[in-house]
């Protein structure tokens, strides 16, 4: 119950800074914390039993990921048009195809 209510004040307040600089650096330092707080957290639990290696194996999986990253921004900005629903469209279908690759990979087991 806190954490939603921290999330609806939080939400209130960059409501309310939205069109100011504050509110843009506000909001672009929350997002990068989230961010740069989970992706070494993952990559940490991620690597248990591998820590002979943890370097070059956390080197691996993080080229992987903006290897990714960079791919599905790319295609973002192929099918971009200027039309408001192609985003949420492209989500969905993103959204879809990672799951289908999960299903099917949980499935052979």
């Amino acid at each position: 119950m806190a954490n939603l209510i921290i999330k609806r004040a939080l939400f209130m307040f960059l409501t309310v800074l939205q069109d100011s600089v504050i509110g843009f650096i506000t909001g672009t330092f929350i997002v990068f914390l989230g961010l740069y707080t989970v992706l070494p957290l993952s990559l940490n639990l991620a690597l248990v039993g591998y820590e002979k290696i943890i370097g070059v194996a956390s080197g691996i999986f993080s080229f992987a990921y903006y290897l990714v990253i960079s791919f599905l921004t790319y295609l973002i900005s192929v099918f971009h048009t200027g039309w408001v629903g192609i985003l949420p469209i492209y989500i969905f279908i993103v959204v879809g195809i990672m799951s289908l690759v999960y299903w099917l990979s949980f499935n052979k087991q």
